[in-house]
């Protein structure tokens, strides 16, 4: 589903859009509870619980986003999302430009907890505000995400770099239909541990009447890297 997260202080707006397939990317990420790995040589049915264990137990990810959409208002979203586990919880910093009707903007976020700080130009906002932090971590997305998607294993693999080395992932075809928007594309995940490698999908739904697609690619550049650490805002 088209969505918009806003925050909302002091009469100044700050709206950020993207995807429901971007959230729930953010979800996969920053809540850490998506896919027993899967050593065998053919991927298993579905990839959710070996994501749920890499994840939940990774101490860091970077994820390199790419969002298109077409029909209504087209917009392009592109950045990077970087999640650090600290406390036994994830921090994210976001760092994500957006460009719609001939207009660019940089916006950049960090999450600790309830805490929520975006930086839109020269503005910058820090507040507490737990749904805020729940719509940008993408957690009300995880349940949804796992239990309306059907996955189906491919015999293809896809080399990946991931902490600058190649890796070859296992590829499985998903499709997902929640709440009015269909969603269709493919997961990578490294067969040996359930981490994610890459994953490129559309979404299509209808706002307002108008049909809206959206196209996500999205490519977890770094995981478990010893020397990522949370940029500042």
């Amino acid at each position: 589903m088209f969505t918009s997260i806003v925050a909302d202080r002091g009469g100044r707006t700050i709206r950020l859009a993207g995807s429901a397939t971007a959230v729930a990317i953010v979800a996969i990420l920053a809540a850490g509870t998506i896919v027993s790995p899967a050593r065998a040589a053919v991927p298993a049915a579905s990839p959710v619980p070996a994501l749920r264990s890499a994840l939940a137990n990774a101490t860091n990810y970077q994820l390199d986003l790419k969002v298109s959409t077409g029909g209504g208002t087209a917009s392009t979203t592109k950045g990077t999302i970087v999640a650090v586990r600290k406390g036994g919880a994830f921090q994210l910093y976001l760092h994500l430009t957006v460009t719609a009707a001939g207009q660019t903007q940089t916006v950049i976020a960090t999450v600790a907890g309830s805490k929520v700080c975006i930086r839109v130009s020269k503005t910058y906002q820090c507040q507490t505000n737990a749904n805020l932090a729940r719509q940008l971590s993408g957690t009300n997305s995880v349940s949804s995400f796992n239990t309306a998607t059907t996955f189906t294993p491919l015999s293809g693999t896809k080399s990946v770099t991931v902490n600058g080395s190649p890796r070859t992932c296992s590829a499985y075809a998903l499709t997902s239909n929640t709440r009015g928007a269909r969603t269709q594309g493919t997961i990578y995940v490294l067969p040996s541990t359930g981490q994610p490698c890459e994953f490129d999908a559309t979404t299509r739904v209808t706002v307002s009447g108008q049909s809206v697609t959206a196209t996500t690619s999205a490519v977890w550049s770094r995981f478990n890297d010893p020397n990522l650490t949370l940029p500042s805002i």
